[in-house]
């Protein structure tokens, strides 16, 4: 499964994508910090 992060704090972005890619096979393709970057 590929995943997209969309988060405006830095560290629970970074986070939630450590735990992610450290407890699962899913890959996290992207973290914008902003909904509209993300709907691109």
């Amino acid at each position: 499964m590929r995943i997209l992060i969309v988060e405006d704090e830095i560290k629970i972005r970074v986070g939630i994508s450590r735990l992610i890619t450290s407890h699962t096979q899913h890959t996290v393709v992207g973290e914008p910090k902003m909904g509209k970057k993300a709907w691109r």
